[in-house]
């Protein structure tokens, strides 16, 4: 099916093979012709977009220096059919047009000393892209101006196409094997053959397919109408012979509207997408209240020695007593950072600079702590780490959103270490976590604000990421929707462990389950939690032995709290052990005369084995 994305893929190649062509089969003196080449070329670095300026040369210099042969060639074959002399001269170099190559080649070499440096994967990548569409130029126009017959050449014309797409999808695959090839990390035939680069190959071919069904009727019939005008013969001039074919000659008023029509309708695109690349939407300056003094999380992050945060980013392969040690002297930092969490603050929104780049050194710092945390089995260190993962991821998000995706895999780690230990907690613990996680919840960042501003970041990342966020906007494809899932499955599976830690509390406390949500409010819970999917209350169930709370997730289809499947990869988000009989009375006293209880080695229930782990402790 053709979309935006293949009109976007076809259009401005087509123009600067247009050009190139116009180039190439001119009268004009070549300094005049090289200059609009330039000129063209040139304008593409307001966006900037070097890589566009590579892909262009490259195309443009092919076309010209293709055609440029094709009028010696056929010159030489028709002068030797009318037995005339050979038209080739010896080139010859006035005094003035050394002067003007030396002007072209002082602009070249004043562009390429501000290039950006780019590898030679970028290099080869877009220089290849650029010979491609220049030879897919060439042929056009040998369909259109070629003596061979109008059969054949139709014949050859779905030949180019099917071969040209292949041909495209082939070259690209060759380009990643080369580069996983020289990074070490495949064979280049290995990696080509197997079965899952074949079907994206075949995959991309299909996409070529329906990029060159429209580059190719259009370059030809642009072409076409162009000849019909007599505006343009680009093998006359060089034969120094009258137009051959009647139908060149023909300039009436109709074929030359139709050309400028035809023109324009083919440039609108092009020049819309300049002028919307090279205007990207300013990041928005509001004012912010976070719930954090990020100018105090700078100052933690300068705590700590840039060659410790670097050793950290290792920390799962640290052994537990390098990892104590590495972390010991980092109190501080952490002890600052907490203060950071405990006051709002104001901020003006800003772009991505170095003060904000080194307040990362304490996401390495806390997930340390978290891993150690988790390796020595103590429950008050491990609700202490997840609260502070949780808490700067939220504030990261909040200033960061285009690492949107990170943080939120951070999150979500975090959460699960919590869900582990809920059974484990005593009821004092139960209770101080359920209100530190509610009011996280009511505190942390809305998804409509991550995805304002990754939409802003989007459209300030490059000239690329901007193109594609035009793209998705005119297609309908919704970009964030991988993000936006993965964020609301984080709030539902907060949301489900704090409706599972309030139901644990009232189950302690009354020797039964509520019946309700709405028992929980507002003793255990400020209000009843919403599953984010739905915008409804939690789903919950109430069984003779058992009750079943859970969110439909991200398939948005009450699948009665089943759970994951691996063969669907959907499932609801379930409290996913079903609670057993109550507990005796006597039993849900000794709870809570345990006082702060930590983990067991087994995970068991916290009412029978609390004593026995404060002793393990």
């Amino acid at each position: 099916m053709i979309n935006a994305y293949h009109i976007v893929e076809a259009l401005p190649a087509i123009v600067a093979g247009m050009v190139a062509l116009w180039a190439a089969g001119s009268t004009w003196h070549w300094f005049i012709r090289t200059s609009v080449i330039i000129a063209g070329l040139l304008a593409l670095l307001l966006i900037p977009a070097y890589e566009l300026v590579i892909t262009f040369g490259t195309e443009m210099l092919t076309v010209v220096a293709g055609m440029r042969f094709w009028q010696r060639r056929r010159a030489q074959l028709e002068s030797v059919a009318r037995e005339c002399p050979s038209l080739r001269k010896s080139p010859q170099i006035s005094l003035k047009s050394l002067m003007l190559a030396t002007v072209v080649v002082a602009v070249f070499v004043a562009v390429m000393a501000r290039f950006p440096s780019l590898n030679w994967f970028q290099w080869m990548s877009r220089a290849g892209s650029g010979l491609i569409a220049a030879i897919l130029t060439l042929l056009c126009a040998w369909l259109v101006l070629g003596k061979a017959h109008r059969l054949i050449r139709v014949a050859a014309a779905i030949l180019i196409w099917l071969v040209t797409a292949f041909g495209i999808s082939l070259f690209e695959l060759f380009g990643y094997a080369i580069w996983y090839w020289a990074s070490g990390s495949a064979n280049i035939v290995e990696y080509m053959l197997k079965p899952e680069s074949q079907a994206w190959m075949w995959d991309r071919s299909q996409y070529w397919m329906s990029t060159l069904a429209i580059a190719m009727p259009v370059l030809c019939t642009w072409i076409y109408l162009w000849m019909r005008t007599g505006w343009y013969s680009p093998f006359s001039k060089l034969a120094n012979l009258p137009v051959a074919t009647p139908s060149l000659a023909r300039r009436s008023s109709w074929i030359r509207g139709t050309f400028i029509t035809f023109s324009l309708a083919a440039l609108i695109l092009p020049l819309y997408l300049f002028w919307r690349l090279s205007t990207p939407p300013p990041y928005s300056q509001e004012r912010t209240t976070m719930a954090s003094g990020y100018r105090e999380l700078i100052e933690a992050a300068e705590m700590i020695d840039e060659s410790s945060a670097t050793r950290l980013m290792q920390y799962h392969r640290m052994s537990t007593n390098a990892l104590t040690v590495e972390l010991a002297p980092h109190d501080p930092a952490i002890e600052w950072m907490r203060r950071a969490f405990s006051h709002p603050a104001e901020y003006e929104r800003r772009t991505i600079n170095d003060e904000e780049q080194d307040a990362g050194n304490l996401i390495w710092v806390v997930g340390a702590r978290l891993e150690l945390a988790c390796r020595l089995k103590s429950l008050p260190r491990k609700i202490e780490a997840s609260m502070d993962w949780l808490k700067l991821m939220d504030i990261f998000m909040r200033d960061r959103p285009e690492l949107g995706q990170l943080y939120i895999v951070c999150q979500d780690n975090a959460l699960r270490t919590l869900w582990e230990c809920r059974q484990q907690l005593s009821r004092e613990q139960t209770k101080e976590l359920i209100i530190a996680l509610a009011e996280f919840d009511r505190r942390r960042v809305l998804w409509l604000r991550i995805e304002e501003h990754l939409n802003n970041s989007h459209r300030n990342a490059g000239w690329e990421s901007h193109l594609q966020s035009l793209l998705d906007d005119w297609t309908g494809y919704d970009r964030f929707l991988a993000d936006r899932l993965n964020y609301l499955s984080n709030v539902a599976l907060l949301r489900v462990l704090i409706c599972d830690l309030a139901i644990q509390a009232f189950r302690d406390e009354h020797n039964r389950f509520p019946n309700r949500l709405d028992e929980l409010v507002p003793e255990y819970l400020p209000s009843v939690p919403v599953d984010p999917f739905l915008e409804a209350p939690l789903i919950y169930r109430v069984e003779s032995d058992a009750v079943t709370l859970y969110s439909v997730g991200p398939n948005l289809r009450d699948d009665g709290g089943k759970a994951f499947d691996a063969n669907t990869n959907e499932s609801d988000i379930v409290a996913d052990s079903l609670f057993s009989l109550p507990v005796p009375a006597t039993a849900a006293k000794s709870s809570v005369s345990s006082g702060s209880g930590v983990p067991s080695v087994d995970g068991g229930d916290t009412s029978d084995s609390v004593d026995a782990d404060r002793n393990v402790n």
